[in-house]
């Protein structure tokens, strides 16, 4: 729903796809969201099989972790619903479990949903065969949070110190600690998803519909961190709610009239982007103006014509 609204309100997504404005709704989006899920597991291949071509990416490290997101509403009805440890410390809230698996570049390679009471230590041996049938014949160098670790596997009296623990003969251990550091992208990856990107909370209702909701929020950071990668190639480092600012400058003005047969006249003409927006349109080698002019002469309620 808000979606839907932001669309018909704040956006030019109608002109840039050619889409009518009048069929946009939450229905249709809904259809769209579980579409999309349906071929989840196709998609997250191909993107993954693209961005590595794109970047030139070998996938020589990748990186897993586990997050969570809350629901709003008791969700009695829900399978996938748990109370558990919450992340953002909503224990009065039930909870879904996202676990991803992404490369350094911040590009997701696997991801599954849970329940909310999914535990990291429980996960460990799934993800090692999901990532078979992803990586392939070349294994990367496989980087685990502590929380994937049980108590009794780092039983110590001696508490407080970092503890890093590797299957890799490496003698020297500024690398293991290198190595390890770049788990922090994953941490960027989830912070982007429910910070930037709305993933939090969630409002459905049937657990269908919040699983295509969490894969959307994925698809869409899949566009995100394409961008920010574009763009770093470019000496660019913004993160993406700066992106989506800059972006916002860029404004499309509707006129409105009529001529003298009384038939009504709307010009809908884009702005001219501003410094910084024409600096991210020419590193992404898109156009500044996407669209120039569109005049529509309405005859009557429910018929137009239209011109570029």
């Amino acid at each position: 729903m808000a979606t839907t609204k932001w669309i018909k309100e704040n956006s030019a997504i109608t002109e840039l796809t050619g889409y009518p404005l009048e069929k946009m709704n939450k229905d249709r989006l809904y259809k769209s969201a579980l579409k999309l899920n349906s071929i989840k597991t196709q998609l997250e291949q191909h993107l993954s099989i693209k961005t590595n071509e794109l970047f030139d990416i070998q996938d020589k490290i990748v990186l897993y972790d586990l997050t969570n997101t809350y629901f709003e509403g008791e969700k009695r009805n829900s399978k996938l619903a748990k109370y558990g440890r919450s992340k953002e410390k909503r224990s009065d809230c039930k909870l879904i479990v996202l676990a991803l698996v992404v490369n350094i570049y911040g590009f997701i390679k696997h991801s599954s949903i849970h329940e909310g009471n999914f535990s990291d230590c429980s996960s460990i041996e799934a993800i090692i065969t999901s990532l078979d049938n992803v990586i392939g014949k070349h294994k990367p160098v496989s980087l685990f949070d502590a929380g994937i670790a049980t108590k009794e596997n780092l039983a110590t009296d001696d508490l407080g110190k970092y503890f890093i623990r590797t299957s890799m003969d490496m003698k020297q251990d500024v690398i293991v600690w290198n190595v390890n550091n770049t788990i922090r992208k994953i941490e960027n990856t989830f912070r982007t998803l429910k910070t930037d990107l709305d993933l939090r909370p969630i409002n459905h209702k049937k657990d269908e519909s919040t699983i295509a909701h969490l894969n959307l929020g994925l698809l869409s950071y899949w566009l995100a961190n394409t961008i920010r990668c574009q763009l770093k190639l470019n000496g660019i480092n913004y993160c993406w709610k700066e992106i989506v600012r800059i972006g916002n400058t860029q404004k499309v003005i509707t006129t409105t009239g009529y001529n003298k047969a009384s038939k009504e006249i709307m010009v809908r003409k884009c702005t001219e982007p501003e410094e910084k927006l024409e600096a991210l349109h020419t590193a992404l080698k898109i156009k500044n103006r996407p669209f120039t002019k569109l005049k529509s002469v309405y005859t009557n309620r429910n018929k137009k014509t239209a011109n570029h």
